[in-house]
């Protein structure tokens, strides 16, 4: 297991996450006018080539090509570096048998501190994330404390094997540094609603 994302939760602190695999939602792409986008392939063999098309053959340069969220149309969003928006739900309301699990681990012990007052008497923290400024997909997730362990809940699959995978692993990957003409907007900046 591998340390992928690192992000600050505004007024909590910032966190490293060991995640399994999360099911992530993706907007669809269109055009600025808003005309639905998909990308199929142009030419078939040795070296296949793709384009972004709308539903009468146009083609549309990927400079062209635009995603909606929250309201605002953009190209590229940065990857969450600042979770600024969250809320809080009954953690019993969450099914975590079947889901993927990813495990936080906290870059200081305020930050820990912080977290787990704030989420003590059954409570989880909400909120949606985007690991990689590549592509479209964001992430939702659920954050609790578990066998003493912050568990952030992303996916589907065996949140039990993940957490023994997560706590052989944890002491060797505590403190390891990690490897940021379109409009790129910043995640914070137009995370989706969490209802």
């Amino acid at each position: 297991m591998r340390r992928t994302n690192s992000f600050e939760i505004v007024g909590i602190g910032e966190f490293d996450e060991f995640p399994a695999k999360a099911e992530e939602i993706e907007y669809p792409a269109m055009s600025k006018e808003r005309e639905p986008l998909s990308k199929k392939m142009v030419t078939k063999g040795v070296s296949s080539e793709y384009a972004w098309m709308d539903r009468n053959g146009k083609v549309y340069p990927e400079n062209d090509v635009w995603y909606e969220i929250n309201g605002k149309l953009v190209q590229k969003v940065d990857r969450t570096k600042k979770v600024t928006a969250f809320k809080y739900v009954e953690a019993k309301d969450i099914k975590p048998l079947t889901m993927d699990s990813s495990f936080l681990l906290a870059k200081t012990e305020t930050a820990r501190q912080r977290l787990t007052e704030l989420i003590k008497d059954g409570k989880a923290l909400k909120f949606s994330y985007k690991k990689s400024s590549v592509g479209r997909k964001w992430t939702t997730a659920y954050l609790f404390e578990d066998e003493g362990e912050l568990v952030m809940l992303t996916g589907r699959g065996d949140r039990k094997k993940a957490l023994e995978m997560f706590k052989a692993n944890k002491k060797q990957s505590k403190g390891k540094d990690m490897p940021g003409e379109i409009v790129v907007s910043a995640a914070d900046e137009v995370a989706p609603d969490l209802d």
